[in-house]
């Protein structure tokens, strides 16, 4: 089987306050390329650093907030619930999750709708509460997967 190369002789470099669109037909790399910034998928040559320290290390990768393309709730969850088991997987501690699940209810405008089931959440606002994950902790680096309409 022959070697696949996915992405090749990238460099760039990312200003705070700034959107950086990864742009390309289908199977140019980009995800590939979001998914080792990510540190999901190993490279086999050259360095990706978040801050000045490799994507490898954990720590890089705290001040990350990540939407998918298509993110879910499990259907039995509240956005409450699913909010709280995210932040917990953030490392906020126990004091403070109540309130920072509060906060990204405000932010997303999902106030009064927290506590019902995901199963009951249109797409739109499943992906609001899913935004709100991503949110958590006040990420300096938002990733979102998503496609342009169309």
């Amino acid at each position: 089987m022959e070697a696949l190369t996915a992405v090749d002789n990238v460099a760039f470099v990312h200003r705070a306050g700034r959107i950086l669109p990864f742009l390309g037909p289908n199977g140019a790399g980009k995800t590939t390329l979001v998914r080792m910034l990510l540190h999901f998928t190993a490279m086999s040559s050259g360095a990706i650093t978040i801050d000045g320290l490799p994507v490898s290390d954990p720590q890089s990768r705290l001040a990350i907030g990540y939407l998918s393309e298509q993110p879910r709730i499990p259907a039995q969850l509240t956005g409450w619930e699913y909010l709280k088991r995210c932040a917990q997987l953030e490392g906020i501690g126990s004091p403070g999750i109540a309130d920072e699940c509060a906060r990204i209810v405000r932010v997303i405008g999902m106030q009064g709708r927290e506590h019902q089931k995901a199963r009951t959440y249109s797409k739109a606002w499943s992906r609001r509460f899913c935004l709100g994950a991503a949110l958590l902790g006040d990420p300096r680096l938002l990733i979102s997967m998503s496609r342009p309409p169309g």
